[in-house]
């Protein structure tokens, strides 16, 4: 379902927050964002 798409990205989103806007490990953030579009797309597909 769409909801649990939106709920599941702002999880995300809190978790991987402070690495992004603390800029800590940025040598990884590409990789956490494909990560991130995958789970996204598996949680859509999975209804």
């Amino acid at each position: 379902m769409y909801l649990n798409a939106i709920k599941f990205s702002l999880v995300l989103q809190a978790f991987f927050a402070p690495f992004i806007y603390l800029r800590i490990n940025l040598d990884i953030y590409p990789y956490i964002a494909y990560f991130y579009l995958f789970l996204l797309y598996l949680s859509l597909n999975e209804q």
